[in-house]
């Protein structure tokens, strides 16, 4: 694909320390494509179903938007320290595409990409001129696109105004029906459409999305539990716990807990 533009639509830079997450596993899923950096010490990261990978202090991991992280900590011996920092991003490629729906990633850095993401890391946390920052994000992602390759073939574009509207909706009531109005298409052949070009169908990728968003809010706000279940759309607080083990294998309550640092 000939790229002609691209858009940040999100991004959000961060960080963490600990001396006590030493073998701590997370699973966790979040809606934007994530490039993190394990500082000190170093991560097992496992993509999906896939393989696990080590990476090196000072590498990074990149993982595309919604896919199921599994993640653990692995502390620096001599000093017993973890540190990490991460920018998310939600990239916009010709005004249609999301940059991981075309795009495959390698799951960690090698050196030299790791030490062109270092300096960036640091240009940007040195930077206090909001146009500084923004050239140090594009320079990340010019030079994802440098190690990266195209995806054989890319989502449906003909679902891509579902998803955009799951993405702003996803805290409302949101049925098959909706969805299939929004393109003009049959409930089953949206259903078709959407399985065939995401591996999910609406309704799951929806209460997935929510999911997504959820565990956003367990780690950034002090909301309860109930009002977290709310603000996701799935005002039913036993079936939010519900989903939620599901997907995660332990409860909203014991995520909050044991992902906090």
């Amino acid at each position: 694909m000939k790229i002609e533009s691209i858009d940040i639509k999100y991004f959000n830079f961060s960080g963490f320390s600990s001396s006590s997450i030493d073998g701590h596993v997370h699973i966790k899923q979040l809606p934007y494509l994530s490039i993190v950096q394990s500082k000190v010490g170093s991560y097992g990261i496992m993509l999906d179903c896939g393989m696990e990978y080590t990476t090196d202090e000072g590498a990074f991991f990149i993982a595309p938007s919604h896919v199921t992280q599994k993640i653990t900590h692995f502390a620096n011996k001599e000093i017993n320290k973890f540190s990490a920092r991460y920018v998310f991003l939600d990239v916009i490629i010709n005004n249609t595409y999301h940059l991981d729906d075309i795009i495959d990633f390698p799951v960690v850095t090698d050196k030299a990409s790791s030490v062109i993401f270092d300096s960036a890391f640091n240009t940007f946390e040195a930077s206090d001129n909001v146009c500084d920052r923004m050239a140090c994000l594009y320079n990340i992602i010019k030079h994802l696109l440098e190690i990266s390759t195209e995806k054989i073939t890319y989502r449906n574009s003909a679902i891509y105004p579902v998803i955009e509207y799951i993405k702003v909706n996803y805290m409302k009531s949101i049925s098959v029906c909706d969805m299939s109005e929004i393109i003009k298409m049959s409930e089953s052949n949206l259903y078709s459409v959407f399985k065939k070009s995401t591996g999910s169908s609406p309704i799951k990728y929806l209460n997935e999305y929510r999911l997504s968003m959820a565990c956003e809010l367990l780690l950034h706000t002090d909301s309860s539990i109930k009002a977290i279940a709310e603000k996701v759309g799935i005002p039913d607080q036993f079936y939010f716990s519900k989903l939620f083990k599901a997907k995660y294998s332990t409860s909203p309550q014991k995520y909050r807990k044991i992902n906090l640092y």
